[in-house]
């Protein structure tokens, strides 16, 4: 159904890559869906392919997640899609994520460059009331951006009036993932 980063879901990053449904998702609004995502993707690098990696974090990896993300990583077990070109350089990395909002989950994408960089967050499934969603431009405020005391909440990613919950979910997500990203790079398993 979507992209696979797993934290708080590890199983469900495994369900979604597969393609089966899982029961607390299939009631959200699924605005896209892993197999439409890494299509588009593919268009611009016809000669690469997709890997699908899952590593398990070690507890001192957890720790130092947590540490860099300034959030709580709820599993250990990561599972992403990586963009490889023909010569084996990693394109991108794409993480996503199931998290609650409110009392309802969402699921979030996160692209990450080779340079451990933001490419672009987008939500692809949303089980709230659609007017607790950001507008699109807000998303677009996370380009670019590396895991650092900018990518924040009133620093460069603006507040949002009425969607508060599910921007501070969206920046906690995509923390997450950029810390694990980095976290993985230094044990040596580079995208």
């Amino acid at each position: 159904m979507d992209r696979h980063f797993t934290f708080r879901t590890g199983i469900l990053g495994m369900v979604l890559v597969s393609g089966i449904g899982f029961p607390p998702v299939l009631n959200a609004k699924v605005f896209r869906t892993l197999p439409e995502v890494m299509s588009e993707e593919l268009k611009g690098h016809p000669d690469a392919e997709w890997k699908a990696e899952s590593i398990y974090l070690k507890p001192e990896e957890v720790r130092q997640i947590e540490s860099k993300a300034q959030v709580k990583a709820e599993s250990a077990l990561v599972v992403r899609q990586v963009l490889r070109a023909k010569s084996g350089k990693a394109l991108e990395t794409i993480y996503a994520e199931t998290h609650k909002v409110r009392t309802h989950p969402e699921t979030v994408m996160v692209v990450v460059g080779p340079e451990s960089k933001i490419i672009r967050c987008e939500v692809l499934s949303f089980d709230e009331p659609l007017e607790y969603l950001p507008k699109q431009n807000w998303y677009e405020t996370f380009r670019g951006r590396a895991l650092d005391q900018e990518l924040n909440l009133k620093s460069k990613i603006p507040l949002v009036t009425g969607a508060s919950l599910s921007a501070r979910a969206m920046l906690e997500a995509s923390r997450r993932i950029l810390a694990t990203h980095e976290t993985l790079q230094k044990r040596g398993v580079n995208p």
